[in-house]
């Protein structure tokens, strides 16, 4: 869980000059180091080396996805929309093509 920092706005939004993030304890659901922490120590290691916050876009980019797996998810949507298309194309042509 990320804490202290919004989310930048899909419409331009930036990330903020002077960030109070902490992540919340960097500890997996099954102990351990959580999936996302290397993610985020890369993360806050830019930002705290970098002239400017957006010079730490990318690193912002993958912790986010390593969170929410939003690409990830797309993906895997149109895929399955794909197979179904390819399914329901080939059902259509053992039936005749649906042609009158």
């Amino acid at each position: 869980v990320w804490v202290g920092w919004p989310e930048p706005s899909p419409r331009g939004g930036r990330l903020p000059d002077h960030p109070t993030q902490t992540m919340a304890s960097g500890v997996g659901f099954f102990g351990g180091v959580s999936q996302c922490y290397d993610l985020w120590h890369s993360f806050a290691e830019c930002h705290k080396s970098a002239a400017r916050p957006a010079e730490c876009k990318l690193h912002h980019a993958d912790f986010q996805e390593c969170l929410h797996k939003r690409k990830q998810k797309l993906r895997m949507a149109k895929a399955m929309m794909h197979i179904t298309d390819e399914a329901a194309r080939k059902d259509g042509s053992a039936h005749g093509g649906g042609h009158h």
